[in-house]
């Protein structure tokens, strides 16, 4: 589908933290390991496998200062693979701040207003605003890709009955259309939010329209990255997200297959401390060395 434009991979600014470069050079082979299936690659390799794939989704644990280090890093270098070629999509801007953002990339407004109109996360000024930065810096398009909040808490409230009200009432704002009949996937949130939230307590109805609020993301984000790419059919999107958007391919990626089934879709996730990794759960697995 893209034009893949190749130059030479050129060292980037040097990150802090515990990723960050040192005078081995860019491979990082003495900061992270990464495993594609079985077979572990270096990071240049990682990195120019990457530009041959439409969209790359990067999962992340959203407490996890390595998943942020590495978000920033890969940015930057799929950016020098691909210059004029490179988007980045994220979970964590909503539909209707999409021209708020557009505003600040373009330097239409100061980061004060850009904050105040964009309700940004908590943990903006830490972990996603070097992307926005970058981005800014270089040109480079941000797609706000999620549902409002308000709007996915709505269906949390009162399932999916409302949606039609809410798309009629939100234009543009929401998907078009979402897909709920997912079983893998469904199975394995109610799993989570009974291990994690101890919502084994609330009664079934409850705890699936929790799953139908989780779709409306999945489907908004989907429909949002398959829009752009009807206008921008060369570039290359990276996709930041919280892993169980994608893991398995599931999510966020299946919807967006059904969207446009011809997309090369690559999962990339980055290993947080203690945490088990199953078989088939990412292509690429990042790895940080202890």
């Amino acid at each position: 589908m893209r034009k893949i434009v190749f130059i030479a991979l050129i060292p980037v600014l040097v990150l802090t933290g515990c990723l960050h470069y040192t005078k081995r050079g860019n491979d990082m082979s003495d900061k992270i390991r990464i495993k594609h299936g079985d077979k572990k690659i270096s990071y240049i390799d990682f990195i120019k496998q990457l530009s041959h794939y439409d969209v790359i989704f990067i999962g992340e644990k959203h407490d996890d200062p390595n998943a942020h280090l590495m978000e920033i890093r890969i940015a930057q270098d799929l950016y020098k693979l691909n210059p004029g070629n490179f988007a980045i999509s994220m979970e964590m801007f909503e539909r209707d701040v999409q021209n708020v953002l557009n505003d600040y990339l373009k330097g239409k407004i100061d980061e004060k207003t850009f904050l105040a109109k964009s309700r940004p996360w908590s943990n903006y000024p830490t972990d996603y605003k070097p992307i926005i930065e970058f981005a800014k810096k270089n040109h480079i398009d941000v797609l706000a890709s999620n549902i409002p909040r308000h709007l996915a808490n709505m269906v949390a409230m009162r399932g999916m009955d409302i949606y039609d009200k809410l798309k009629k009432e939100n234009k543009n704002k929401v998907a078009e259309h979402v897909d709920t009949l997912e079983p893998e996937y469904k199975n394995r949130f109610i799993n989570t939010m009974k291990m994690v939230s101890r919502m084994g307590k609330m009664n079934k109805m409850n705890v699936e329209n929790f799953y139908y609020a989780q779709c409306t993301k999945d489907n908004t984000m989907a429909e949002s990255i398959n829009n752009y790419i009807k206008t921008h059919p060369n570039n290359i999107i990276l996709m930041i997200n919280g892993s169980f958007h994608s893991d398995f391919g599931l999510g966020i990626p299946y919807r967006l297959k059904k969207l446009n089934d011809s997309l090369k879709i690559a999962i990339v996730k980055v290993k947080s401390p203690g945490e088990d990794i199953e078989k088939g759960q990412c292509d690429y697995l990042i790895i940080p060395n202890k």
